[in-house]
């Protein structure tokens, strides 16, 4: 048996952003068939930072609160991690 869907509006800036619900791509913004229970939502577009949230859907939502990436200012944090040795 199929778990039932609804269709959920999914609007981001920019345009371009990929849309990915529990990490499937599932394209640009748009309507999407969304089966009901808790997701995670990860918007992502070249040069702006990534918006990740949870959403519950339900058969009475059908929109998600626009998404506006902010755009990525350049910071780019550097991680080291010295090497692990056994004694």
């Amino acid at each position: 048996m199929q778990p039932q869907t609804v269709p959920v509006n999914i609007g981001v800036t920019p345009d371009y952003a990929h849309i990915y619900v529990d990490n499937i791509d599932y394209g640009k913004s748009g309507i999407i068939q969304l089966p009901l229970g808790k997701h995670s939502i990860r918007v992502s577009a070249k040069g702006y930072l990534d918006h990740v949230r949870y959403y519950f859907i339900t058969k009475n939502v059908n929109q998600i609160p626009a998404i506006n990436l902010n755009k990525n200012k350049g910071k780019v944090l550097k991680f080291s991690f010295k090497e692990q040795r056994e004694f």
